[in-house]
């Protein structure tokens, strides 16, 4: 077995930075932001934090995933799972039935609705654990139990319930192939496992590019609903798709451009700062009982919302900046990003102890993409990521949580055969 790091990692800045700056070289900045498209700029600026994250990721410090590893493996308890899937499965056509799929799971609406989305929303954090926990185990080649099978494919069908995001349509599709295939869906995730051929390699792209185009067409019926997203699809396919991925790519390299625009703007960096502790404190005041104003601005991701787009009308809206925007909101550039470069080693560390592959093997396209979707509750917003109390910070430990179960199983199955 090979543990693996970079290989996790590039993935996601594969496509959420060096996608986008091609695309802006070819297509010019995205017409609903505010910047001027300074791709060289944006380009030097990765590769000074590529080299530092290089550099940090020699020093051997991850997130603590050793010590969440000493807590019970929840996944592993097929009784567990099976009892949660089934407590909230009519919590799950409840939810459907009231808010369907045109129910965004943040701002305002999320804060006004009422108890059960505040539920699911913290449910989908342990239904994408779930997936991404029988999916690092599926990499590794490790068994999962028949009954651990049964539990995924009845935490999707709630999830099939509940879903609302363009991304949720892999992580069903990925938990749909993991309880299907079993032991043998590493032939889909893996380049050179054995059972691979050329027709299986093809089936991967294929199921690949049905997740990509999946992922778009959710994405217009959360907004628009099936029916105006189906008519789209037929008549304006290319056209739609190619303008949706562009709009949501290139928001991490429009935010880093405005952020490098903005320069040495203490008073820009400093606000964003304040913001953050204000959201802070106000959730914390909600926990524990005392009061504190709602900011009128909700932390990075609204602020950045507000600077980037020409025309931002959406009330409590965000824009997520991505991980090299989120540091350069924090004062002292180019120290911001040298930070930025810290952090991604960190991350970079913690992926290689709980990623594995068998030697000879390599990660396919498909598996690719899960490793970007992986990346988006480390990366997204590393700010928010670890201050934000509620969906946001239970999330982000959840994760490591998972991390942990999955690096408890790998020792445990290497000392057997030990």
């Amino acid at each position: 077995m090979k543990n693996i790091g970079w290989s996790v990692i590039a993935p996601y800045f594969f496509v959420f930075y060096f996608v986008p700056l091609i695309m802006m070289v070819f297509l010019g900045p995205h017409i609903n932001f505010v910047n001027p498209g300074n791709t060289l700029l944006i380009f030097v600026v990765l590769l000074w934090v590529g080299i530092f994250a290089f550099i940090f990721s020699r020093i051997k410090l991850s997130f603590p995933v050793n010590i969440f590893s000493k807590l019970p493996l929840i996944f592993e308890n097929n009784f567990f799972t099976i009892v949660t899937g089934l407590v909230f499965l009519p919590l799950a056509v409840k939810f459907n039935a009231d808010f369907g799929i045109s129910f965004r799971y943040s701002g305002e609406q999320l804060s006004q609705s009422g108890v059960l989305p505040q539920v699911i929303t913290l449910y989908k954090s342990f239904f994408v654990g779930f997936v991404t926990y029988c999916f690092i185990l599926s990499l590794g080649k490790r068994e999962l139990a028949p009954l651990c099978r049964l539990s995924l494919a009845l935490h999707m069908v709630n999830w099939i319930l509940c879903a609302n995001g363009a991304v949720d349509v892999v992580w069903i599709f990925t938990a749909l192939l993991i309880a299907a295939k079993g032991n043998n869906v590493d032939k889909y995730l893996l380049i050179g496992s054995s059972g691979t051929n050329f027709f299986k390699t093809i089936s991967v792209v294929l199921l690949s590019a049905a997740a990509v185009t999946g992922v778009v067409f959710f994405g217009y019926a959360n907004k628009m609903g099936f029916e105006q997203a189906y008519l789209i699809f037929r008549d304006e396919f290319t056209g739609r798709v190619v303008y949706y991925l562009y709009y949501r790519l290139v928001v991490f390299t429009s935010s880093l451009d405005l952020i490098l625009q903005q320069g040495f703007d203490l008073r820009a960096n400093l606000l964003a700062l304040e913001l953050e502790l204000d959201i802070f404190v106000y959730r914390l005041g909600k926990i524990i009982g005392f009061l504190y104003p709602r900011p009128e601005i909700e932390g990075i991701n609204r602020l950045n919302y507000l600077s980037l787009y020409k025309y931002p009308i959406q009330d409590r809206a965000g824009a997520t900046p991505g991980p090299l925007a989120s540091f350069g909101y924090i004062p002292m550039m180019p120290l911001n990003f040298v930070l930025c470069g810290f952090y991604i080693a960190v991350v970079r560390n913690t992926y290689k102890k709980v990623f594995w592959l068998p030697k000879g093997c390599q990660p396919s396209m498909l598996s690719c993409l899960i490793f970007v979707l992986i990346g988006y509750t480390f990366l997204h917003n590393p700010i928010s990521a670890f201050t934000k109390i509620g969906p946001e910070l239970f999330k982000t430990l959840f994760f490591i949580y998972v991390f942990g179960m999955a690096l408890r199983r790998a020792r445990r199955e290497n000392e057997r055969v030990v």
